[in-house]
């Protein structure tokens, strides 16, 4: 487990996919910390998907700050696909950051149930070897 000043930060491989499990509070501050640590974990881990699972965490990033860090992802990293398990089911707040995501390259999608999310994420590793 690793510990940023406001959030922990859990991984694990499954099925090549890169797991994250975050508790706490990702502040704007510690959202870099957060994101360097996640992507640090995937190089290493050579997985072909990735899931956050930030079901414990206490905030949510504002709509602004969320655009501007999905138009930033890495480019190496634009064609993994990314499931985000959540409960609060903040749908506003979700189906943007789905879009923005997708207008970015990115293939991401929230989910609220964790093996839904992880059946999805193995979908699209499967139809990416067909390709």
């Amino acid at each position: 487990m690793k510990q940023g000043a406001d959030y922990h930060l859990s991984t694990s491989t499954e099925d090549k996919i890169a797991i994250f499990v975050v508790t706490g509070s990702v502040t704007k501050e510690s959202m870099n910390s957060l994101r360097a640590e996640g992507l640090a974990f995937l190089r290493e881990s050579r997985a072909e998907a990735v899931l956050w699972n930030i079901r414990a965490t206490k905030t949510y990033p504002e709509i602004a700050e969320a655009y501007f860090r999905v138009r930033n992802v890495p480019q190496d990293f634009r064609r993994v696909p990314t499931a985000i398990v959540d409960e609060t089911r903040n749908h506003e707040f979700e189906s943007f950051f789905e879009t923005t995501a997708q207008n970015a390259g990115l293939t991401v999608r929230f989910f609220a149930d964790l093996d839904t999310a992880k059946v999805w994420l193995k979908s699209k590793i499967l139809w990416a070897k067909r390709e």
